[in-house]
């Protein structure tokens, strides 16, 4: 005798085939159904006794509407059993439809399936004991009806005793209590039950997963549903034609998870009610419609999907694995949105995780997320990322973005609440499938750690970016309006525009960069053919070594300045180089604190406000640059020694015309470092080396005076005495 074990797979055996017919429908609230076979006492007794029923054993002489709905407390137990010979051969009761339990009266009427091993008619072990329905079920109040896979019965040789308990075929109603149970988790032939009818659990009942693996397929749960520590449950896809639904769960009831509860390939709809305990894993592409009710959900095998509102109380969390599909492995774990907008007012965390070969990425895709919540991104482990790139995110006002660790990259981004990122946690702004890369801002940024964005739009609309500065890296746009912050382009290039307010700080730094196997010594801020007007402070910072530095530019544009403007050179090697024009006006601030600016055209200067000129430094002015003093401007140069000095160098090296300076308005000669001039020192504040100042100042403050009188010799420049009176 060989073993033959029953799948349930659409086709169930009882010597003729049997197909559930409407094992994919619904089950509405039922009348209990019209009686053809009934229990005939309160008396406990086998199911396979003909003595015990009114009709004979119910689906020998074909199906039939079997009722155990005596009044009393006692016990029905289906077994395998023999029709015509001395081995059990009968491993399904096939019936029209099951009553069980009393509309009234004292006492509890109980239905066990007991799940043994058994010969068919072929003589094959059959490891499975089951009910089998073509038409509704109820299960009353007093009503209980329990799975329970054994080790029990008959076990042909090299083949394990014991069997699964079973229900399949058309849907139950319950009102009663339906109980699971496994007695040896260890027997892989018996270590489950099977629940394949459609089941509705209605308010005040209760189904209780009490040990083992139970596998269910259509759930509608009102009332309580138990599954206890060391259980598990499967929701479980069926393949389309098998008469069975495709694994659905409806909840709007209370969910007790002690153990585990897995859904694969199937529809999880959280209408309401409450899911206790451990998470319920969505997996290999369940679908969560999500609505109402405190719950956790993990997805952690391949892919789920997300539509609806994710209520407050309710945590979903998406983990990076390791999946193998068609023989390959795959590092990553994804949760799309179905094209959806999704309300968020619970906490979805997305954690990558784990080694480079037994960990993935955490991917959020498909759609828009409206964040009233919380949103949380984490890594442990640095081989895998967070991937939001593929999702349009809304973080209200209230909501909360958390970058906890880890590198975490979206793709658009709009911020009205908080958003944090954690110290050493980074977010980067990538272009993607999406709007090319998109953050606005009018939220809160609290940047503990590094925030990027390359190629992309950051819109600074309100709101305040707090601790480290965000880098505007490889073509970023920066729209500025409101909001203080730090922002820093230190990656090939940026542009600006709009109005930088007061209390923000962009700081140009020069590094290098490679494009197409080549390094490039620059970094660039370009104003984008605008007007920008800044009321905060622009940082340009030349910096390195001749290999590892770069300048720092700003060109096409210009720059109405009403805040401060600081150019600094730390390393001889580079320049600031300055392509813009400039209208500084009378709260305006320019100071060049050390190196060069070099001025090369594209555009003029105007200055109402303060320009500085640190010791050692030099404000180069060629190509056509044209810088004009109005009468309500003031030039200071600062004098630390006998050569150090802040001052202007004019010249016409080629193309485009002279630099030039047109004086007016005050210059002032400070002393710094504790310098003293011997009287009548003259310094060349003015280089002419070809180019042309005209004008003159009409105050010269500190105690010097100007000389004008050198402008055509040989060198030709415009100075400042210390102790004499202008000539």
């Amino acid at each position: 005798m060989t073993r033959s074990r029953l799948l349930l797979t659409g086709v169930l055996t009882l010597g003729t085939l049997f197909v559930p017919a409407a094992a994919a429908m619904g089950s509405p609230k039922l009348a209990s159904p019209a009686c053809t076979d009934s229990w005939k006492a309160p008396t406990s007794g086998l199911w396979s006794d003909a003595g015990n029923w009114t009709a004979g054993v119910p689906g020998e002489a074909g199906p039939v509407a079997a009722c155990i709905t005596v009044s009393g407390t006692y016990t029905v137990t289906l077994a395998p059993w023999s029709i015509g010979t001395a081995d059990p051969n009968h491993q399904f009761a096939a019936i029209t439809s099951l009553a069980l339990g009393a509309a009234s009266g004292p006492g509890e009427q109980t239905l066990v399936v007991l799940g043994q091993s058994s010969p068919n008619d072929s003589n094959e072990q059959v490891n499975t004991t089951g009910l089998s329905t073509t038409a509704p079920s109820l299960i009353t109040a007093h009503g209980r009806l329990v799975l329970s896979s054994t080790d029990g019965g008959e076990k042909a040789k090299g083949v394990p005793y014991g069997g699964d308990a079973v229900v399949s075929g058309a849907p139950f109603t319950n009102y009663g209590a339906v109980t699971m149970t496994v007695q040896d988790a260890n027997n892989k032939a018996a270590n489950y039950t099977q629940f394949y009818s459609a089941l509705t659990n209605e308010p005040k009942a209760s189904v209780t997963d009490q040990s083992g693996l139970l596998d269910v397929n259509s759930v509608t749960n009102d009332g309580t549903w138990t599954v206890a520590p060391g259980a598990s449950m499967d929701l479980a896809f069926q393949t389309p034609g098998s008469g069975y639904a495709a694994g659905v769960f409806t909840n709007s009831g209370t969910i007790n998870n002690g153990g585990t509860i897995s859904a694969q390939g199937a529809t999880w709809s959280q209408l309401g009610g409450a899911v206790a305990g451990n998470a319920v894993a969505l997996q290999v592409g369940t679908k969560l419609v999500d609505h109402a009710g405190a719950a956790k959900f993990v997805v952690n095998v391949e892919s789920a999907s997300l539509v609806g509102i994710v209520p407050k109380g309710q945590t979903i969390t998406v983990v990076g694995e390791v999946y193998g599909y068609q023989g390959e492995n795959y590092n990553s774990t994804t949760l799309g949105l179905g094209g959806t907008t999704v309300v968020n007012d619970g906490t979805i965390v997305v954690d990558a995780q784990g080694t480079k070969t037994t960990g993935g990425a955490a991917v959020l895709s498909d759609g828009t997320i409206d964040n009233h919540g919380n949103l949380v991104a984490e890594v442990t482990h640095s081989s895998w990322p967070v991937e939001w790139q593929q999702v349009a995110l809304t973080n209200e006002v209230g909501g909360t973005i958390t970058d906890q660790s880890g590198l975490l990259q979206v793709n658009s981004v709009s911020n009205d609440g908080a958003l944090t990122v954690a110290p050493g946690a980074s977010l980067d702004v990538l272009s993607g499938a999406l709007p090319n890369g998109v953050f606005t801002n009018s939220g809160t940024i609290n940047n503990g750690g590094t925030i990027s964005a390359q190629g992309a739009t950051w819109s600074q609309l309100g709101g305040a970016v707090a601790g480290n500065a965000v880098a505007l890296q490889v073509g970023t746009k920066l729209v500025d309006h409101a909001g203080a912050g730090k922002f820093v382009v230190n990656v090939e290039s940026a542009s600006l525009v709009g109005i930088v307010p007061k209390g923000q700080t962009i700081t140009v730094v020069g590094e290098v960069y490679g494009y197409q196997g080549e390094n490039y010594n620059s970094t660039t801020l370009g104003l984008g053919g605008t007007t920008v007007v800044n009321n905060g402070t622009i940082v340009l910072d030349a910096q390195g070594s001749k290999t590892g530095g770069g300048a720092a530019d700003i060109n096409d544009g210009t720059l109405r300045n009403n805040g401060a403007i600081l150019a600094e050179v730390h390393g001889s090697a580079w320049t600031v180089n300055w392509q813009i024009g400039l209208t500084n006006n009378r709260s305006g601030k320019v100071t060049v604190t050390g190196g060069m600016l070099n001025e090369s055209g594209g555009g003029s200067d105007a200055n109402a406000g303060t320009v500085t000129v640190a010791p050692g430094a030099t404000w180069l002015l060629q190509q056509g640059s044209a810088f004009t003093n109005q009468a309500g401007g003031t030039i200071v140069t600062q004098i630390a020694g006998l050569t150090r000095f802040g001052q202007f160098q004019l010249t016409s090296p080629c193309c485009n015309g002279a630099g030039a300076i047109n004086a007016g308005g005050a210059l002032v000669p400070v002393l710094v470092g504790g310098y003293r001039p011997p009287a009548n020192k003259e310094y060349p504040i003015f280089q002419l080396l070809g180019g042309k100042f005209t004008g003159t100042f009409s105050r010269v403050r500190g105690g010097f005076a100007a000389d004008y009188k050198h402008e055509t010799t040989t060198p030709a420049f415009v100075g400042i005495i210390y102790g004499k009176t202008a000539s």
